[in-house]
């Protein structure tokens, strides 16, 4: 996630005193400063990490061997995130640390964010690059994958670097999810699915109409934060598809000042309604044998994703085994789609899946849980 605030932060950090220490890491230092500059509130500590290639500021609530997951993550993210973009760090990330959601929010408001936007930011994420203060912040007790993290923030922080204010949100974020992984993993199976279910519904956004960031929030906010990352890193991929090198040489073109659409065509000599064109066509590849159930692994989760159906129907899903079955009242949304999972409980094997409108059988379709 990236955000924008009205009054920018130069240094959060204020040290009244500075005590060095060599560590195995790098150099570490423990700095206080105060949230938001209030007198009446409790510092927060932090240790200072500085890795090859960012500097890490741990809570010191944090706990050391946590503290040291991520000083060795750092480096090969920031390496991985540079490769994804095509671009370089021209300065060290700056990472802070904290342990809590509570101590997240503080973070974010001291950076200069209104209370109403911290509060919003520490309760629906794990991580934020805040661009007037160029720094990330990620929150420990909602991260799930390391790597997954760091490299998104870190994407939105090289964004800005290479393009400063004038990359779309939508770009923003699409950019930075496909910067996530390397491989052809279940997210991205899942997003091209979802994309492709939205255009058997009919429900794919204007490219162009979303440039506007405003219009973008707007569509997000209206019911489509759950699909709407999907579908930037959709379009993202299908600019990809269209030249290898589009996203560096679009970045340059912004940053040297161009719009998105002359960065198109400086890029990958099209326009915003020719990639919306490229995104609609790959997608309606995609769902060629829709309806269907694409399925895969995430964390210790059997996810299954119908797509494809029919927006708004209500349906019965028989999940059928060998050594365990059951069924599930459905309704699918205005995409089309429906996620679920098999647990645990579940055994590993080869399971049936039927799904019913009244009496009526409507699909059949075969999964394997991998043990």
């Amino acid at each position: 996630m990236v955000v924008g605030t009205s009054t920018g932060v130069a240094y959060l950090l204020k040290p009244q005193e500075l005590r060095v220490a060599a560590s195995r890491v790098g150099l570490q230092a423990l700095v206080p400063f105060r949230c938001g500059g209030a007198e009446s509130r409790s510092g927060y500590w932090f240790r200072v990490t500085c890795t090859q290639r960012a500097v890490l500021f741990a809570e010191d609530f944090v706990g050391t061997t946590r503290e040291h997951e991520f000083a060795i993550a750092t480096d090969a993210a920031v390496n991985d995130v540079e490769r994804s973009l095509g671009r370089r760090f021209i300065s060290p990330p700056m990472i802070y640390l904290f342990p809590s959601t509570i101590a997240y929010t503080d973070g974010v408001e001291a950076f200069g964010a209104s209370s109403g936007a911290a509060a919003n930011t520490g309760t629906h994420t794990s991580g934020v690059f805040l661009r007037s203060a160029g720094v990330i912040l990620l929150n420990l007790e909602q991260i799930v994958s390391i790597q997954t993290d760091l490299r998104h923030e870190l994407a939105h922080a090289l964004i800005e670097t290479a393009a400063p204010g004038k990359v779309p949100l939508w770009l923003h974020e699409g950019l930075a999810i496909t910067a996530e992984t390397d491989s052809d993993d279940w997210a991205s199976t899942r997003r091209r699915f979802v994309v492709a279910s939205m255009a058997r519904s009919g429900t794919l956004p204007e490219l162009r109409r979303l440039s506007d960031d405003g219009e973008w929030l707007a569509w997000l906010a209206d019911g489509n934060w759950s699909h709407g990352y999907d579908y930037a890193a959709e379009v993202v991929s299908a600019l990809r598809g269209v030249a290898n090198d589009a996203i560096p040489l679009a970045l340059t073109s912004l940053g040297a000042g161009g719009d998105l659409n002359s960065a198109l065509v400086v890029s990958a000599d099209i326009d915003l309604d020719d990639l919306d064109r490229e995104l609609r066509s790959r997608a309606r590849a995609n769902g060629l044998n829709s309806p269907g159930v694409s399925s895969g692994v995430s964390g210790s989760e059997f996810i299954l994703l119908f797509y494809g159906f029919t927006p708004g129907d209500d349906v019965t899903v028989e999940v059928l085994g060998s050594e365990s079955d059951g069924e599930e009242q459905v309704t699918f949304d205005r995409d089309g789609t429906y996620l679920t999972s098999l647990g645990s409980t579940w055994a590993p094997g080869n399971y049936l899946i039927r799904v019913k409108q009244g009496r009526s059988i409507t699909g059949v379709f075969r999964v394997n849980k991998p043990r």
